[in-house]
């Protein structure tokens, strides 16, 4: 199948890899005899290129189900022939894409897919092929674990890391090579985002996944990835691939595909120690602002000569290094610079009285490579066959749910528990069958019957669209012995629930209870923080030969002996629980916990030198103004190697003020008020706290001045209608004058505040120089009192009308805002240049567009 040269490299750590699986290289062999020299080669390819955690948690016979499909794709398959090996064994044969779960799907989607394809070129096929996954998966936000494509399919939805995790699959189904590109973090604005490239006539291209268009080149993410600071891929087979290699994710290369979005410059990074020498073989982590705190876009590793070069977007980065418990860092704006040196050793300041140091972080401007446009009959046409895509998917979607089969199981629950179970049930999507038979078996007395839906409950909504009855049998059995021992807001999260991490959820108590012999429970029993030695002493922690954040199951890590530190605290938590000690990861920093004497305490020893919070901060904000954690402000532990985000609440920003306990050392508390251009003022303080040690911080932030709010993006020419009907492009709406466009929800909160602001100042919006315009979807809109009364108390404004979908949702994407949020309100200046939006309401609204068209 592949060449003598290729297979070289290949057999190699095929050999090693199977001297580190212990007792499973047998079966792995066993397999093999089964196989054609063909599928023999794809099958030591895949397992010479895998994680040790998939060999030791996947079987020999799904690796040969992939194997036995690439053999069958390179021979026969649409486009045998017309890819070159090396991209053939990584983007088509090889089964991960990132950290998802891994199934048999591959001919699945081949079967669904093949006769829709036939005939077509690999770039008509790739359209195509786009199409239909828009037809069974849409984007929803989800949690972090990585839903697998075949759960992605039978749910029908993901976030964009699942869309284009079960996009690759598909792709490589049929043959094509297509992998993952993500942008590790933005750095205008927070958050990330992943999309796919396919490989297509000699060349990587790019696309949306399920957000099909009718030319390649070409997502709303297009400008946005213009102002990353880095968009990466991963290449998984031993082989080094021939494109920029910018580091390692545990066994997998990172490469660098940056330029082809982005203008680039080469930043050049010296480390050196104390004494002006070099420091060989440093870590050099390239991080960038967000979230209200830096993280990492980049990790790589110094030179014989203390230097690393990085290929990165012209902002702000920040640039860290450690060796030996030496640290150091250093603050770039790679516009203007582009080498720096970073001094190990240098002691970090501490602000003991409270004084904040400023920062500005600039983000690459908008200047986007890609400039595809399509024709207005590709738009047309490209929107018809969109809405049949998304029609037949909510008819998937509609015939999810089995009345009868969720009638029959919940027929003996209360009203209020067939409320929930129904409710668990459609959530479920294609699992409904695990849960519903979950919740009608009998439990005859061997557990209580309330704890099915408490277990229910203890689960993520992610976790009903895959997790299987005999797992929550397992667990409900499993723990009826250490009922009663423990409060139920205890037993229930922390001792029956089977969710530990971000795991994938496999069966592990009836496995670790034949594992620990009677001696070792009873040892563990009386003193749980063993656990920890035990789990480090039989696990071995080789990051070079993980992957990621995947994490190896109870069982993988024990019979093969390997294991990072997440999978050993994820061990250590499942045996406690497995033998009635409630445990947990810590959810501000994910320490391995165990319950005793009415509370949670670390693991002794478990990766950590402190085991008490005895320090503490008070937190008080300055004004009424909300102050979110992760949006506004952040506080991170700083560790020999840099500093931790303590994760005091969720990304989507809660307010936290007050108390918080800590642990003795040194912190950093960072705010930032990013502005609408993407830059970011931000303030740091840096401070250490001793035993017993309280400490009073009054958050602050830098303020923005009006001419700060100003953007500078270029708007792409769309039709609206006037009231008449007659249809009116933007850029003759403002060849003239500046135009305020304000797309309205009529008798909506947030739409209702801003034209009461409005009217309020309808002097001013009534004598200002811009245009005034009220974006509506029909003539009844009109008929909104708040709407007519604020129309006619400002003569100068004109209704246009617009269907609130595409149009408005590219402007929005535009101008970096988010679609669909309303009421959505955009100036676009004679130019067609967008310089300030916003969607949804913020108090002072009015006053803000008032002080922009001033400046402009």
């Amino acid at each position: 199948m592949f060449t003598q040269h290729f297979m070289t490299e290949i057999l190699q750590d095929f050999e090693l890899q199977m001297k580190r699986l212990g007792e499973h290289r047998n079966k792995i062999s066993k397999v093999l005899g089964t196989c054609t020299d063909q599928e023999a080669e794809a099958l030591k390819c895949l397992y010479a290129s895998m994680p040790v955690s998939d060999a030791a948690d996947y079987s020999p016979e799904l690796f040969l189900a992939y194997a036995k499909h690439g053999v069958f794709l390179w021979e026969k398959g649409p486009f045998a022939g017309q890819i070159p090996e090396a991209l053939f064994a990584g983007y088509v044969l090889h089964h991960r894409v990132n950290n998802e779960d891994l199934t048999d799907c591959r001919s699945f989607f081949y079967e669904q897919l093949i006769d829709e394809i036939k005939g077509k070129s690999m770039e008509e096929a790739i359209l195509s092929i786009n199409y239909w996954c828009a037809s069974h998966v849409t984007y929803r936000t989800t949690d972090g674990r990585t839903a697998g494509p075949s759960c992605v399919y039978r749910s029908a939805y993901g976030r964009c890391g699942e869309e284009s995790t079960f996009a690759v699959s598909v792709f490589r189904s049929l043959g094509i090579p297509a992998r993952q590109v993500y942008v590790p973090l933005w750095s205008h604005c927070d958050d990330n985002h992943a999309w796919v490239e396919v490989w297509c006539s000699g060349t990587w291209r790019f696309l949306g996944a399920c957000e099909p268009e009718e030319i390649l080149n070409k997502g709303w993410f297009t400008n946005a990835s213009s102002r990353a600071m880095m968009v990466h891929s991963r290449w998984f087979l031993p082989v080094k691939p021939e494109e920029d290699i910018v580091g390692k994710a545990g066994m997998s290369h990172v490469l660098n595909q940056l330029k082809r979005y982005a203008k680039t410059t080469k930043l050049k990074v010296t480390v050196l120690d104390r004494y002006n020498r070099a420091v060989p073989r440093a870590y050099v982590h390239f991080q960038v602002m967000n979230y209200s705190s830096f993280r990492d876009i980049a990790v790589v590793r110094t030179d014989e000569n203390g230097i690393q070069m990085l290929e990165t977007g012209l902002g702000t980065i920040c640039v860290t290094a450690y060796l030996d418990g030496q640290y150091g860092e250093t603050l770039v704006d790679t516009q203007e610079q582009s080498t720096c040196t970073v001094i190990l050793g240098r002691e970090l300041p501490c602000n003991t009285d409270n004084e904040w140091t400023e920062m500005t972080i600039h983000a690459p401007k908008d200047s986007p490579l890609n400039r595809c446009s399509q024709t207005d009959e590709e738009l047309v046409l490209g929107r018809k066959k969109l809405a049949q895509a998304c029609e037949k998917r909510q008819e998937k979607e509609n015939n999810f749910f089995d009345f009868a089969l969720a009638e029959k199981a919940v027929s003996n629950y209360t009203k209020q528990e067939r409320l929930r179970a129904t409710e668990i049930m459609q959530l479920s999507r294609g699992n409904q069958k695990e849960i519903a038979h979950f919740l009608s078996i009998a439990t005859n007395g061997n557990w209580p019957d309330k704890w099915k839906l408490d277990i229910l409950n203890s689960l993520r909504e992610k976790d009903y669209l895959d997790i299987t009855s005999d797992i929550l049998e397992e667990n409900c059995a499993m723990t009826a012995k250490y009922d009663g021992t423990y409060p139920d807001e205890i037993l229930i999260p922390y001792v029956l629930c089977p969710r530990v991490g971000n795991e994938m959820i496999r069966p592990y108590r009836t496995f670790l209870l034949s594992w620990l012999d009677p001696d070792q429970i009873q040892h563990l029993r009386n003193e749980p923080q063993a656990v920890w030695k035990l789990i480090d002493e039989l696990l071995t922690e080789n990051p070079d030969l993980e992957y990621g954040n995947l994490i190896t199951s109870a069982k993988g890590a024990l019979l093969n002996g390997y294991g990072s530190n997440l999978t050993k605290k994820t061990v250590c938590v499942q045996i406690l629980r497995t033998i009635g000690i409630p445990a947990r990861l810590n959810p501000v920093d994910e320490r391995a916990e165990y319950y005793t004497k009415g509370r949670f305490v670390p693991l002794e020893n478990c990766g950590c030198h402190r085991t008490e919070r005895t320090a503490a901060i008070v937190i008080h904000k300055p004004d009424d103004r909300t102050w979110t954690y992760f949006q506004n402000w952040t506080l991170s532990c700083f560790e020999q190697d840099g500093y931790y985000i303590q994760t005091l609440g969720d990304e989507n920003g809660e307010e936290i003020y007050g108390e918080i306990p800590l642990y003795p050392g040194k912190y950093r508390i960072i705010t930032t008020n990013r502005l609408p251009n993407g830059n970011i003022f931000a303030k740091k303080l840096v401070f250490e706290l001793t035993d017993g040690q309280k400490k009073e911080i009054r958050l602050m932030q830098t303020e923005a001045r009006s001419e700060d709010l100003l953007e500078d993006n270029d708007i792409t020419d769309f039709i609206l209608r006037r009231e008449d009907g007659t249809a009116c492009r933007i850029s003759e709406l403002v060849k003239d004058q500046t135009g305020l466009f304000i797309w309205l929800e009529e008798s909506k909160e947030p739409t209702e505040h801003i034209l009461n602001e409005i009217y309020q100042r309808r002097d001013s919006f009534a004598s200002m120089t811009a245009n005034l315009y009220f974006v509506i979807k029909d003539a009844k809109a009109k008929e909104d009192p708040t709407i007519t009364r604020t129309r006619l108390s400002v003569p100068k404004a004109e209704f246009l009308l617009d269907d609130f979908d595409s149009n408005m949702s590219i402007l929005a994407r535009r101008m970096y805002l988010e679609p669909g949020k309303l009421p959505l309100i955009v100036i676009i200046d004679p130019s067609m240049t967008g310089i300030y939006g916003i969607a949804g309401y913020n108090v002072g609204t009015a006053d803000m567009i008032l002080k922009i068209l001033n400046i402009k």
